[in-house]
């Protein structure tokens, strides 16, 4: 949080996201994992 809040503050767009991280075989407890994206212009 701390970090997207510091990319927020000198204008560059973030978000946190969350998710399962898939794998093969199927794993018999999923875990979730969290993670912060920053949008970079021209970059994606």
């Amino acid at each position: 949080m701390v970090f997207i809040e510091s990319c927020r503050c000198i204008g560059l767009p973030a978000r946190f996201v969350s998710g399962y991280h898939l794998t093969e075989p199927p794993p018999h407890v999923y875990k979730l994992h969290a993670w912060a994206e920053v949008y970079l212009s021209g970059a994606g």
